[in-house]
């Protein structure tokens, strides 16, 4: 059974065959904040590599852990693997651990995945034409960490509370995959920013993209906290969302849509695939300078 391996979050396509691989790492101070809930954290580190998963429309069937610690004890390594553990199991998939002692917190995870039907969603078969949708809201997440960041958070506030969930447990689209696999044109997850991710799909056959920014999908919480504007910059540049950005022909696309609405995935139509070259921001008809894609928040986390 043949298997690809991607690296860093990133499905490149898949072999003939059924299987593929995901591997991704969460380094503490780099992808977390170390005072991060364990329990939390367990969960996201398999759900940005379920996500990966679901970026390629497959089954998960096993996902491998590594758990590197530095000074935390048994009861923050049992809520680690408690968080993982429940994810993985209502996904159906097996979970393998082991735990090191090492100088950083870094969790490691490797996810297997079954193309069912052999169908697979890849980043290459976006078209001239092909609609662009996205799953869920944006933005999310990095407003919890721009609040994070700058000394506001307060966890007591709903909206706040509302924002850190879904940094700390992004949900990943297995569901909307499966739906979308050998149907969408193309597709991958949204983990550093709607612009920045949108531009793997461009290629010889989808030179171009038109996003409007008044289509993104906002939660009321992030209007809320940050307001339309900043909102929007959240959403297009912020990372760690974890939702699914997929094209499909516009004949096809509302049809998608309320079958995504039906398993109860909300879903988006922000923008088109053009003739023109490259990335294009618009609201309304004026197109709005593209600021810079999302960077980790470092070191000094």
């Amino acid at each position: 059974m043949p298997i690809i391996h991607t690296g860093h979050a990133r499905p490149i396509g898949v072999l003939k065959g059924r299987a593929v691989v995901t591997t991704d790492a969460l380094v503490a101070g780099v992808h977390f904040f170390e005072s991060t809930d364990p329990y939390r954290l367990g969960h996201k580190a398999v759900a940005v590599n379920l996500s990966d998963l679901a970026a390629m429309g497959a089954v998960p069937v096993e996902l491998s852990m590594l758990v590197d610690l530095t000074h935390q004890d048994n009861a923050w390594s049992e809520q680690l693997l408690a968080g993982a553990a429940v994810l993985a199991k209502a996904h159906s998939s097996r979970l393998v651990h082991s735990i090191a002692r090492a100088q950083r917190l870094r969790l490691s995870v490797q996810a297997l995945g079954d193309l069912r039907d052999g169908n697979a969603l890849t980043r290459s078969g976006a078209a001239i034409g092909d609609q662009i949708m996205v799953t869920g809201t944006l933005g999310d997440a990095a407003g919890a960490l721009r609040l994070m960041q700058t000394g506001v958070f307060d966890r007591s506030q709903p909206t706040h509370a509302s924002l850190a969930a879904r940094l700390e447990m992004p949900i990943p689209r297995v569901a909307a995959g499966l739906l979308l696999a050998g149907r969408a044109s193309a597709g991958l997850d949204l983990s550093d920013g709607l612009l920045g991710d949108a531009a793997h799909l461009l290629g010889p056959m989808a030179p171009g993209i038109h996003l409007h920014a008044e289509q993104l999908p906002l939660s009321s919480a992030l209007l809320d906290v940050f307001g339309r504007q900043r909102g929007e910059e959240l959403a297009l540049t912020g990372g760690d969302d974890y939702e699914l950005c997929i094209t499909a022909p516009p004949q096809h696309t509302d049809r998608l849509m309320a079958e995504l609405h039906h398993q109860g995935t909300p879903a988006t139509i922000v923008g088109e695939v053009t003739k023109s070259h490259g990335i294009k921001l618009l609201s309304g008809s004026e197109e709005l300078p593209i600021v810079g894609g999302y960077q980790h928040f470092g070191s000094d986390a």
